[in-house]
């Protein structure tokens, strides 16, 4: 019994003795994660009350005690950037956190934009292949399971290494921050992100929230849960990406920025924390008016510039970049990239490497009557691309019209004949100020992206829109109404020799009169707004002035050419840039042409068609120059300049491509069923791009247009049927039966294959293009001597459009000239040999470098051998021992038919074909 009774009261003492708390560490400290280098660094977790603890990173140590409560907590003075190292913390127990990084670590919170997937950003797939930063590491923000100060979520929290696997997931515009931060600085990068839908209310503190918005919903809920268990994590800064939840906040907006600045400054306890603050994306809603005194996003982009007194604060704008589409910015790598430019430039801005920020309006001055404004971060100077554009200026009767505005070293001067004695100015005061075009000349690197489609100028940073006055919005006004497509501008190209189609919108029955060199023409709108005039004949020469009057209201566009105007269109390879073309540096630099302009049609799609284009900051003419060629269309360029060296006549490109694309997705719903083929009208996106992207330019006057597609269209063995209803299409809707037409048959492409007419992906669609030929005022350039195993985009974009060109002069303007290589025209059966003839054989047909290749040939059966050739005077003679009685012949009949050797003696190659009697 006794020993029954010790044994019982053994349990009870042994129960009574609390269980020794393990020790632990805050979530955000796990394997991969990134310690900010340089300064302060705490360390924290739990542990029981008193045990000594003892952190280690690399060969650092710090001691402790966990205090009554087991909360424990280190700072280490200083880390010096490098790893991996380990993080152990030891008691009783001993947690290792692993591969741990010292370097910079951001803080990037926000909504929709910050929540984006890398996957679901522009060209997601190129950027994550290209992905493997192992010194780049992402920590999402998990949210706290209860409201309360620094309780720590039971969610499963980790930093992720950014690799090919990883990324997609993560967020698109804190991928590209991080990766064009570590190689700007070459030291490891962290990047905590914090995307929440919530309301912008809900990042402030209680106190903040409390007082701009009483009793609101869900006031401090996203700073509670989100933000303040994040504190003190040392981080360099913190970057702020808000969206359409700042709309609802517009008229509190700059109150509220202050606000969370301040509020998180204070958290971390650092007066001067950096604070990066990415401009309001603009609008999803096109533009044309010149001012919109009520307008939202002018508000809350004036409230981000003030707000830039707080010191240490930038503006990283991101205005000029993507397409308009609601308020998330798809092109995140393009965010990303101009984020870590100012993050780094933060860094070192006390030697002057970098202008961080586009131009900020600074201070104005009346003298007599003009206004002279001076402006920040105007780098090594301020630059437009063409005539500047976006500013308006008013007098006492606070009625805005459209400015005259030029550059004078580093400021702007402002005036108009229609204000004599004026008092403000605006700049880009609308929701969407396509027309704004005002950058600083700062250095910065281009980005990478392959396409051109979007890509802006990339020596400069543009200007934030700003207002000289504080006038009271229902006392402002504006000039009469007068929207003009998107494609009429500063800097654009009219076709010579037309009548040239003039049109836009206006109020009802209101008169337009249009103006331009010697010839004059006026349109009355109708009910709806919409006017259409032809100007007179125009000739070729310029510059000119452009001039719309209503009344005495005259609005003016200026540096008008008139020349030749081709249309370039269809997908990757005809907008691929320059900057991506071979000799790229070489060719961009030499490309002085100011007679040669390009417009570049922004990017949208419609179930109909559309009145006019996107509006866009790079959708303009754009005059050409080693400041601007590098992201034009690569073959619509050299197309231009081969025709413009010939000519001396000025020459405009209106390009208007998508990458990937079928063709179907540019042909209208009657053109699809004029194929007869129901495959056609089932096509993937059918008519889309027509309708968002061709549709608006009719009737623009143009010459002719410029062609490249088709590789999304490989091995459909019906493309006969769509390319020839698109072009027939097209020539309806511009009015013109036989508009010229021009073409780029596909180049070579994959691996070869030692196999007599071995077909593959590009061949149906290359006999397709070869026989559309058929259609009067059509020419093809073949360009099978000029790809790429590796790559479906020839880099040699220079003989694509140079054999454009000489289409162009032969077919349009009626030079005497050998403008194709040898086209299959006929073949006839000699015993055991074949006999080709061919058009375009020029001086004579040619085997380059060696005997004829890549011709194979076959019986009845279709069993292709390969064959040998010879030249025989303008004729080739083909045959094979193995085919007694040959009734087919093939040529280059393979996706990559390397080899491929038949030319005429002007250097051009022969087009790949198959053909029988």
């Amino acid at each position: 019994m006794n020993q029954i009774f010790k044994w019982l009261i053994g349990l009870i003492v042994i129960a009574s003795v609390p269980a020794q708390a393990a020790v632990k560490i805050d979530p955000i400290f796990s394997d991969n994660m990134v310690l900010q280098r340089r300064a302060p660094v705490p360390v924290w977790g739990t542990a029981s009350a008193g045990e000594e603890i003892t952190v280690k990173v690399g060969k650092k140590n710090a001691k402790t005690k966990a205090d009554a409560k087991g909360q424990w907590r280190v700072v280490f003075p200083e880390l010096y950037e490098g790893g991996p190292f380990s993080l152990t913390v030891t008691g009783k127990s001993t947690v290792q956190i692993k591969n741990v990084m010292i370097g910079d670590v951001w803080l990037v919170a926000g909504t929709d934009n910050v929540a984006l997937p890398q996957k679901k950003t522009y060209n997601g797939g190129w950027e994550r292949r290209k992905s493997f930063y192992p010194q780049v590491r992402v920590f999402t923000a998990a949210k706290a399971d209860t409201d309360k100060k620094g309780k720590d979520s039971d969610k499963k929290q980790q930093w992720t290494v950014c690799t090919p696997e990883t990324v997609g997931s993560l967020s698109g515009v804190c991928y590209a921050f991080g990766r064009n931060l570590f190689r700007l600085s070459a030291v490891p990068v962290g990047i905590i992100q914090v995307p929440a839908k919530t309301p912008l209310a809900a990042w402030l503190s209680p106190a903040s929230s409390q007082k701009l918005w009483p009793n609101a919903k869900g006031n401090s809920q996203t700073f509670k849960s989100l933000i303040q268990p994040l504190s003190p994590f040392a981080v360099r800064g913190f970057a702020w990406y808000g969206a359409n939840e700042t709309l609802l906040a517009a008229a509190l907006y700059e109150k509220a920025l202050r606000s969370l600045i301040a509020d998180w400054r204070t958290l971390w306890k650092q007066e001067n924390l950096p604070v990066l603050l990415l401009q309001h994306p603009i609008s999803d809603s096109l533009t044309k008016q010149l001012i919109e005194a009520e307008a939202i996003r002018p508000q809350i982009w004036e409230a981000q510039r003030k707000v830039l007194d707080l010191g240490h604060v930038r503006l990283v704008p991101t205005m000029d970049i993507g397409a308009n589409a609601k308020s998330i910015i798809n092109h995140q790598a393009d965010v990303g990239f101009r984020l870590a430019q100012a993050a780094h430039a933060m860094a070192i801005i006390e030697r002057g490497a970098l202008a961080p920020s586009g131009p900020i309006y600074k201070s104005m001055a009346i003298k007599g009557n003009t206004i002279h404004l001076s402006f920040t971060h105007s780098g090594a100077g301020l630059i437009s691309q063409g005539p500047l554009s976006g500013f308006t200026i008013a007098g006492k009767d606070r009625i805005f019209v459209q400015a005259d505005a030029r550059i004078s070293g580093k400021t702007v001067i402002v005036s108009s004949q229609s204000v004599a004695k004026p008092l403000a100015v605006r700049y880009g005061w609308v929701e969407n100020p396509v027309n704004a075009n005002l950058y600083n000349r700062s250095h910065h690197r281009s980005t990478e992206m392959p396409y051109g489609n979007y890509r802006m100028k990339s020596q400069g940073l543009p200007a934030c829109p700003f207002r000289t006055d504080n006038w009271d919005a229902k006392s402002v006004k504006t000039a009469p109404e007068l929207r003009l497509p998107e494609f009429f501008s500063h800097s654009m190209v009219l076709q010579q020799g037309i009548k040239v189609p003039i049109w836009g919108w206006a109020k009802a029955k209101q008169k337009i009169t249009i103006t331009c060199a010697d010839q004059k023409t006026s349109a009355i709108a109708d009910k709806d707004g919409k006017w259409f005039a032809r100007l007179g004949t125009l000739k070729a020469g310029g510059p000119y002035e452009l001039k719309f009057q209503i009344d005495t209201y005259v609005r003016t566009l200026k540096d008008v050419y008139v020349g030749e105007v081709w249309l370039c269109s269809g997908q990757s390879n005809a907008g691929w840039a320059v900057s991506h073309s071979a000799n790229a540096d070489d060719e961009i630099a030499a490309a002085d042409y100011p007679q040669i302009r390009m417009f570049n049609a922004g990017f949208q799609k419609g179930t109909g068609p559309q009145t006019d284009l996107p509006g866009q900051f790079n959708t303009r003419w754009q005059q050409c120059s080693p400041d601007t060629v590098n992201t034009w269309s690569a073959m619509g360029y050299f197309f231009a300049r081969h025709l413009q060296q010939k000519s001396k006549v000025p020459i405009g490109i209106i390009h208007s491509s998508v990458s990937g694309t079928n063709i179907e997705r540019w042909m209208r719903k009657s053109a699809l069923e004029a194929t007869g083929d129901p495959r056609a009208v089932k096509g993937r996106g059918a008519s889309g791009l027509w309708n968002g992207k061709i549709a608006p330019l009719v009737p623009f006057g143009i010459r002719g247009i410029i062609w490249y597609q088709g590789e999304s269209n490989s091995g459909e063995t019906y493309y006969q049927k769509l390319f020839t209803s698109l072009i027939q299409d097209w020539r309806q809707s511009w009015g013109q039966k036989d508009l010229p037409f021009l073409y780029v048959q596909l180049a070579t492409y994959l691996k070869p294959v030692d196999k007599p007419a071995a077909g593959g992906r590009y061949v149906d669609v290359r006999e397709a293009q070869r026989k559309t030929l058929s259609l009067p005022n059509t020419a093809m350039a073949v360009s099978i001597d000029i790809g790429d195993a590796k790559d479906q985009h020839p880099k040699n974009k220079q003989e694509v459009g140079r054999r454009l060109g000489l289409a162009a002069r032969a077919l349009v303007y009626g030079e005497s000239l050998v403008y194709s290589g040898p086209l299959y025209e006929s073949m006839s059966i000699e015993g055991k040999k074949i006999r080709l003839r061919f058009k375009h054989v020029g001086s004579g047909l040619v085997a380059k470098g060696g005997p004829l290749k890549q011709f194979a040939i076959a019986g009845a059966d279709k069993k292709a051998v390969h064959a040998k050739a010879k030249i025989d005077g303008k004729t080739v003679l083909v045959w094979s021992d193995k085919v007694a009685k040959p009734k087919f012949v093939y040529y280059a009949y393979a996706t990559n038919p390397e080899g491929c050797n038949l030319y005429n003696k002007e250097g051009l190659p022969a087009s790949p074909f198959m053909a029988t009697e």
